[in-house]
C-alpha cells in the first residue's frame, strides 16, 4: 500500500510539474513578465501574431496552455507552438502563436466559438427590420409607417402617420402655422399675396382689395377691374376701375384697334382689308414685292396662278420660276404638260410613256418587282414587330431578306446589327455596310420601296439585325 501511495505521489508531482511548465510565460520579446493569457478560440494559424479569428462567444476563455517561446532569426521572432486552449467558448484567437512576425501558430489554440453572420437582416421580436435595426414604424419619425419614410420638420410619428406638433397643420408635406403663413393662410393652399396673414385671415392694405388671396388695386388691375375676377378683353386696359382702350387705339364695338395698322379695322372701324392685303397708314394695300391681282396680291415671279402677269396660270403641275412656267430641277416634261421624275415614276420610268408592268416599281429608271429584284432570288420577307423589323437569331447560313414599309417617326432610318464575327459580311441594297450596334448605320434612300439585306455565312448563330422604329 505504501509503495502504491509513493508511486501515486510521484505521478502527481510529475503531472503538477508539467502543468506548471504549461502555464509558464515563455516571453514575448518585450521584457514583460505578465502571465500568458489563455487562447480564446480555435483558429487556423496565420503568420506571426495573427492566428485567425474565432467566432462570437463568451468574453472569458478557459484556462489554456501557453505557447512555447519563439526563436529569433534575423531580428524577427519566430512564432512558437501554441498551447491547448481551455474549454470555454472563446473570442478571437489572435494570440495563439507568440512570435512578432512569421511562424506558424499553434494548431490547437483552444476551441473557438462559432463564426458570426455578417450583413443579415435582423430577426425582430417587435417592430420591423429597417437596415440592420429593428424599428417601431408606428412611432419612429425617420421610418413612419414604413422604412425610410421620414416625417417633416416640426412633426412626430403617431400610429404610423406623421402629425404636426404645436397646433401646426400639415400642408404639402410640411408643418405650417395657418394663422400666419403667407401661402397657407387660414387653410392649406389659401394664399395671402400682397398682404399679411393674421389669425388665419388675409389682411390687405387699405388701398387694396382681397381677391381670392391676392391683394389688388381694383382701379388699375387688368384681371380685376372694378371688382374681383372682372377681366378686361380685346386690348383694353383698366382705367379708374373701368375697361377702356389705350389713348392710341379706337374702340370698335368692344375691340381696341389701331386704325393705322389693323387689317380688320383699317382707317375706320367699318373697313376690313380683303385677301392678303395689309393696312398701311390707314389704307389697304398689297405687301412689298407683290402685285394687286384683283382679289389677291401675287408675287408674279413665283405664283403659279399669276406667273409673269396676273391671271397667267401654269398648266399641269408646273411651277413658276422667275416669272416663267416649267418643271422643277430633276423633273422632265411629259405629255399634257406634266412634270415627272423619270427615276421613280412607274408610268414614265426612264423615259416619257415607258410604263412598268402592273405591280412593279420604278427605281433609278428601272422597273423592279421589289427591293431584292436583281440582287438575290427568293428573299425572305421580314415582318414588323414591336421594336421594328428584326431577325434574331440569324443562324450560320448565308441568307437574303427583304424589308418593306420601313418608315420610322421616332428615329432616323438606320440598321443595327450584332455578333457578325469572323468576317461575316453585311450588305444593304447591294452595298457592303459596317455592322454597328447601338446607333447603327444610317440608311440612304430605299430601293423600290424597301431594303434588300444580304448576310454572309458565319460561325455565330446568335447574330442578328434590326431596323428600329425608335
Amino acid at each position: 500500500m505504501q509503495r502504491t501511495g509513493s508511486a501515486g505521489r510521484i505521478l502527481g508531482l510529475l503531472i503538477g510539474a508539467a502543468i506548471a511548465l504549461s502555464v509558464t510565460n515563455c516571453g514575448d520579446g518585450d521584457g514583460d513578465d505578465d502571465l500568458f493569457e489563455p487562447v480564446a478560440g480555435r483558429a487556423t494559424g496565420g503568420d506571426g501574431a495573427t492566428a485567425g479569428k474565432g467566432g462570437s462567444g463568451g468574453s472569458v476563455s478557459g484556462a489554456g496552455g501557453g505557447g512555447s517561446a519563439g526563436t529569433e532569426s534575423g531580428g524577427s521572432s519566430m512564432g512558437g507552438t501554441g498551447g491547448i486552449g481551455g474549454g470555454a467558448t472563446g473570442g478571437s484567437g489572435n494570440d495563439a502563436g507568440m512570435g512578432a512576425s512569421g511562424g506558424t501558430a499553434g494548431a490547437m489554440a483552444g476551441t473557438g466559438g462559432m463564426s458570426g453572420t455578417a450583413g443579415t437582416v435582423p430577426e425582430c421580436m417587435s417592430g420591423e427590420p429597417c437596415g440592420d435595426e429593428c424599428i417601431d414604424t408606428m412611432t419612429d419619425a425617420a421610418h413612419c409607417g414604413a422604412c425610410d419614410v421620414a416625417c417633416p420638420m416640426d412633426s412626430e410619428c403617431v400610429e404610423g402617420e406623421c402629425a404636426c406638433v404645436d397646433a401646426l397643420e400639415m400642408c404639402s408635406d410640411e408643418c405650417v402655422d395657418t394663422e400666419t403663413s403667407e401661402n397657407h393662410c387660414g387653410a392649406c393652399d389659401a394664399p395671402c399675396f400682397g398682404g399679411t396673414c393674421e389669425d388665419g385671415a388675409c389682411i390687405c392694405p387699405e388701398e387694396l382689395d382681397n381677391c381670392s388671396g391676392n391683394c389688388v388695386d381694383l382701379t388699375t388691375t387688368y384681371e380685376h377691374c372694378g371688382e374681383c375676377d372682372l377681366s378686361c378683353e380685346n386690348n383694353q386696359i383698366c382705367v379708374d376701375s373701368e375697361c377702356a382702350c389705350p389713348e392710341e387705339m379706337t374702340d370698335c364695338d368692344g375691340t381696341c384697334a389701331d386704325l393705322m395698322t389693323d387689317p380688320k379695322f383699317c382707317g375706320t372701324c367699318e373697313i376690313e382689308c380683303i385677301g392678303n392685303r395689309i393696312c398701311d397708314t390707314g389704307l389697304c394695300a398689297c405687301p412689298p414685292d407683290t402685285e394687286d391681282c384683283g382679289l389677291t396680291c401675287a408675287n408674279l415671279d413665283t405664283d403659279p396662278d399669276h406667273c409673269g402677269a396676273c391671271g397667267d396660270a401654269c398648266p399641269g403641275n408646273q411651277i413658276c420660276a422667275d416669272g416663267e412656267c416649267g418643271c422643277a430641277e430633276g423633273d422632265s416634261m411629259c405629255e399634257e404638260f406634266m412634270c415627272v421624275d423619270l427615276d421613280t415614276d412607274a408610268q414614265n420610268c426612264g423615259s416619257c410613256g415607258r410604263a412598268c408592268p402592273e405591280g412593279n416599281l420604278c427605281w433609278n429608271q428601272t422597273c423592279l418587282t421589289g427591293p431584292c429584284d436583281g440582287i438575290c432570288n427568293d428573299p425572305e420577307n421580314v415582318s414588323m414587330i414591336d421594336d421594328g423589323f428584326r431577325v434574331d437569331p440569324l443562324g450560320t447560313d448565308e441568307r437574303c431578306f427583304e424589308v418593306r414599309g420601313y418608315e420610322p417617326v421616332e428615329t432616323n432610318k438606320r440598321v443595327v446589327c450584332w455578333e457578325f464575327q469572323g468576317g461575316r459580311t453585311f450588305r444593304v441594297n447591294g452595298e457592303t455596310v459596317p455592322c454597328l450596334e447601338d446607333a447603327g448605320y444610317a440608311l440612304e434612300s430605299d430601293r423600290a420601296g424597301g431594303y434588300c439585306v444580304q448576310v454572309g455565312a458565319g460561325d455565330a448563330s446568335f447574330a442578328g439585325f434590326l431596323f428600329p422604329l425608335r
